[in-house]
């Protein structure tokens, strides 16, 4: 199969952050408009790193690390040391997109560093700019040499897998795993001979299985049909990882359901029913997603991942029925965790339940929360690149609320719908609401405003 372990992983992790955490913040700007954050006194982080828990603590500290780098970089903004100082902070972060704009700054500023070139081709894969980051590896690759050039070698082979480029993806993971020697890669040489593993066994278990079926149904037929029901299996995984990758898990969902119901072995019947549990999750089918655990965890009751999408999604499911009216209260917390989680359906849906039941209950929404709201909206419409839709409820938002990244958003959308005009007027909004005083250094807003118009 060539939807990898990590993806699935990494989904899983998105579900169980969504029980654990609690957001503070109404919701956070999208990626290519993060605010300028205004520095905590020391004795107010210092109060609040120790009332937190670790894990909290250390990303409290990373957060003030990010902070005063960007205030440095203000004064001055080429500075390489900074620049990728920042940029390396707001990885651990997960704030791909801002770190892409500081990483593609350092490319252009010192275009043969190996260590950038190899930082923009991790930034894009986890942007999941596929293709952008292959031209990226590749670049790094010809570039580097010794043991630094396997780092590359392993982030092209994990990209590659996650385009549905098996054999290019086995032949990189052989590479590493047979090279890579430094004891502190153990890990990743652990996960790529894990990757390497179900790569071959998925190519060997599509065949006999495709095998099987069409013995059973045409006894008497060539091998034509039976290499033309290979493809369709092997069609059917890749657009399923297609979508799941592209953040489209209702689609993916209903492909790995229906691979799930067929006569499979039960190690790739395992792997379906917890794939199709994932996507069914993100989408908040919390219901179908419990079923498709149970129904793996019948055929094999030990697995930690299955027992462990099940307890979630029957919590989450228990959680929504019960849960008839959204408070305010909690509604903020969910939209800002579903959107920095990338999850816009569930922003989306959040949304629209408290509305409704708003309207149900007082006859009409709270005025005061409209625009915070629209904007929510906007934003997760945007995410989803339903651009149209974006941009009403983005301006129906600024009709409320003059905020410069509500202005951002909509030149954005407008842009992306091919609208130069209303781009240009929504970018030159922003640069007179960000326009700095005199004596005062200009924004990044500012900047980017002043370069968008200069653009168009």
């Amino acid at each position: 199969m060539s939807l990898c372990n990590n993806r699935c992983r990494r989904g899983l992790t998105q579900v169980t952050v969504a029980l654990l955490c609690i957001g503070v913040s109404p919701f956070p700007p999208l990626a290519h408009s993060q605010p300028k954050s205004t520095p905590k006194s020391s004795e107010s982080n210092k109060r609040e790193i120790e009332s937190a828990t670790p894990a909290q603590s250390k990303r409290l500290l990373v957060e003030s690390k990010v902070i005063e780098l960007r205030l440095q970089l203000e004064k001055t903004p080429s500075d390489q040391k900074l620049l990728q100082s920042l940029s390396r902070y707001l990885l651990r972060l997960g704030q791909y997109q801002e770190a892409l704009t500081h990483l593609r700054t350092l490319v252009e500023l010192s275009p043969k560093s190996s260590k950038n070139l190899y930082l923009l081709a991790f930034t894009l894969r986890k942007l999941k700019r596929y293709r952008e980051a292959i031209e990226g590896y590749e670049v790094f690759l010809n570039l580097s040499s010794g043991e630094d050039r396997l780092s590359g070698v392993f982030g092209l082979a994990k990209t590659l897998d996650l385009v549905g480029d098996p054999k290019g993806a086995i032949e990189l993971y052989q590479e590493y795993i047979e090279q890579e020697k430094r004891p502190s890669k153990e890990r990743w040489i652990s996960e790529a001979k894990g990757s390497l593993s179900r790569l071959r066994a998925s190519e060997v278990v599509l065949i006999d299985t495709d095998t099987d079926e069409d013995n059973v149904q045409t006894d008497s037929l060539s091998e034509t049909p039976t290499i033309v029901r290979q493809s369709t299996l092997s069609q059917l995984l890749a657009e399923a990882d297609q979508h799941f990758a592209e953040r489209r898990y209702a689609k993916a969902e209903k492909i790995y359901a229906e691979l799930a119901s067929r006569e499979t072995p039960a190690s790739m019947k395992i792997q379906l029913c917890y794939y199709a549990a994932v996507s069914a999750y993100l989408v908040g089918h919390f219901f179908e997603a419990q079923t498709f655990a149970e129904r793996g965890l019948m055929i094999d009751e030990k697995s930690a991942m299955l027992r462990g999408m099940a307890v979630l999604s029957h919590l989450q499911h228990k959680r929504s029925r019960d849960a008839k009216r959204l408070s305010l209260k909690t509604l903020l917390p969910q939209v800002r965790l579903s959107l920095k989680e990338g999850r816009f359906h569930d922003c989306l849906r959040s949304i629209d339940q408290y509305l409704e039941s708003s309207t149900k209950d007082k006859g009409e929404s709270p005025p005061a929360l409209d625009p915070l709201l629209m904007h929510a909206k906007g934003r997760a419409l945007l995410g989803l690149e339903r651009y149209g839709e974006a941009y009403q409820a983005l301006s129906l938002a600024s009709e409320g609320l003059n905020y410069p990244h509500i202005h951002l958003d909509l030149a954005v959308t407008a842009s992306a719908m091919h609208q130069s005009q209303r781009a240009l007027k929504h970018y030159q909004k922003l640069r007179d609401l960000t326009r700095p005083q005199e004596g005062q250094a200009s924004s990044h807003l500012f900047r980017q405003a002043e370069r968008a118009i200069e653009a168009l």
